[in-house]
């Protein structure tokens, strides 16, 4: 019997089951085993594959990221951790009208070198234990990550218009002009 599909935002913080139980209920997730034990950020729904989401891993171990090919731009802090040097910083949703904070337990930072595709019915969210609330990141935040990932997403590999030829551009916008 399918699970009924569950809400999930953008910019949840969630948990993914463990792949034998994704496998044994034919749930699609495609995080490596080392990744797999890390909370994860929705970051939005993945294009034309309703039910399947694009994450990343969140982590708490910052390591020497000057070496074994790692660099300090495949990282993003959430608040506490001050913005310099990294390009942007996550806040999280806090409820101004209780005692509710929420706050990761150490500092903890976004890897975005790599994203992953899970199942709605794989991911878990991660609420806090006192009032029930659901951890998420603060909408703006959201927005402000999908617009750097997207820009960096252009640079990488030549950029976008980098990886067609410059005669099939040419093209494409042929009898174009640009008028004042």
């Amino acid at each position: 019997m399918a699970r009924k599909h569950r809400r999930i935002m953008d910019g949840a913080i969630c948990n993914v089951l463990p792949q034998n139980e994704c496998t044994k209920a034919g749930i699609f997730s495609d995080i490596v085993g080392g990744a797999r034990g890390h909370m994860v950020l929705v970051i939005g729904e993945k294009p034309n594959a309703p039910g399947l989401w694009r994450v990343a891993t969140i982590t708490s171990t910052l390591k020497d990221i000057n070496t074994n090919g790692d660099y300090i731009d495949n990282y993003i802090p959430f608040a506490p951790l001050r913005k310099k040097p990294f390009p942007l910083q996550l806040q999280l949703v806090q409820d101004r009208w209780s005692a509710w904070r929420t706050e990761f337990d150490k500092y903890s930072y976004l890897r975005i070198d790599r994203e992953f595709c899970v199942g709605t019915d794989a991911l878990i969210q991660v609420t806090d234990d006192g009032t029930g609330h659901q951890w998420r990141v603060k909408a703006k935040s959201v927005d402000k990550l999908k617009s750097h990932l997207s820009r960096r997403a252009c640079r990488s590999d030549g950029g976008v218009i980098g990886q067609l030829d410059m005669q099939q551009l040419m093209e494409a916008v042929g009898g174009l002009s640009v008028s004042r």
